[in-house]
């Protein structure tokens, strides 16, 4: 990150929004970019910083919701033109650009995800053994002993472990905020009953997990904390960053007619051929409801000015329909 950029990074952290870095790390004349520059790209596609031409930048802009999406980062190869790809190595893509003149880049991509959330209720030896060890692994862990109040959003997993003390009311807080994992520190008797005065549906109390933990022969707190992890993550998965969620485009930008490549839709820009991220972010022109999607400025104003274009952008849609 440049100091233009480590604030915006920091302001996207703190708010929990997924997003990703891009760091030019090499060039090959001429090209804009230099190494080090660097850009933002928050979830709904906007870059902030520089990394390119607004070319190299669709380009930027489509790998950096994918890797959002993947959780992976990913090593980008933009080269002008078409012809032969170099072959790419693990966490590498090479991108053949065509509106690029000349030159080349590797432009290196990080996601960053908010962290899972994890409440633990209780001060018992094994509460504070899970707090503990969930920070370790990548939780944002918040420890209660206030059954009455609010999760906060997006809360991933409650275990209580209370001895008692608020096991009902931590319970039922759990339940009703539709947490996806909730564990229930207790022997399978203890467990039972509490759960059995509890008004919940079948369906509710099936979701609580008791004795929480996978059954790995656990005797102390730490031993019992790591049997309670080994279960979120076996049923939930990793215990680091949390899925991205992509919003479905705004009013502004309708559904696109494209393709979809991993878990973001992309289009075809019909003036340069270039494969584009469908989201609000992207150069955009919609005619009697089809969507067109663009690099540059310059192919939206191709388009606009050739209605032979726009009409043969309605029959592929109609044909693909």
């Amino acid at each position: 990150m440049t100091q233009a950029t480590a604030p915006l990074a920091g302001a996207v952290d703190k708010a929990r929004q997924p997003w990703v870095s891009a760091t030019v790390v090499q060039v090959e004349r001429p090209t804009s970019a230099r190494p080090g520059d660097s850009a933002v790209v928050h979830a709904d596609g906007r870059i902030e910083g520089f990394v390119g031409g607004v070319c190299a930048e669709s380009t930027v802009r489509m790998h950096a919701l994918q890797a959002m999406a993947t959780g992976e980062p990913v090593l980008l190869r933009v080269v002008p033109g078409e012809g032969e790809t170099p072959p790419d190595g693990d966490g590498m893509v090479t991108v053949h650009n065509p509106c690029l003149s000349g030159g080349a880049l590797q432009i290196f991509l990080e996601p960053h995800l908010p962290r899972r959330r994890i409440t633990v209720y209780g001060s018992s030896p094994v509460a504070r053994a899970l707090a503990d060890l969930s920070r370790h692994v990548g939780y944002e862990v918040t420890e209660s002993e206030d059954a009455d109040a609010a999760l906060a959003d997006e809360t991933t997993a409650v275990v209580v472990a209370s001895l008692g003390r608020i096991d009902e009311p931590a319970l039922l807080r759990a339940v009703g905020a539709g947490v996806p994992y909730i564990g229930f520190v207790a022997s399978p008797k203890r467990g039972g009953a509490v759960l059995a005065n509890l008004d919940l549906s079948a369906e509710d109390r099936a979701r609580v997990h008791t004795p929480a933990g996978l059954d790995i022969g656990a005797r102390t707190a730490h031993e019992i904390a790591l049997s309670i992890l080994a279960e979120l993550i076996s049923l939930h998965g990793s215990s680091g960053p949390a899925a991205s969620r992509h919003e479905a485009p705004s009013d502004e930008a309708p559904a696109a007619v494209g393709e979809a490549q991993g878990a973001v839709a992309t289009a075809v820009d019909p003036i340069c051929g270039m494969t584009v991220a469908a989201v609000a972010a992207t150069l955009h022109s919609e005619h009697d409801g089809v969507v067109a999607w663009f690099c540059s400025e310059g192919c939206l104003r191709a388009f606009e000015q050739d209605p032979a274009r726009r009409g043969g952008a309605r029959e592929r849609s109609t044909a693909s329909t």
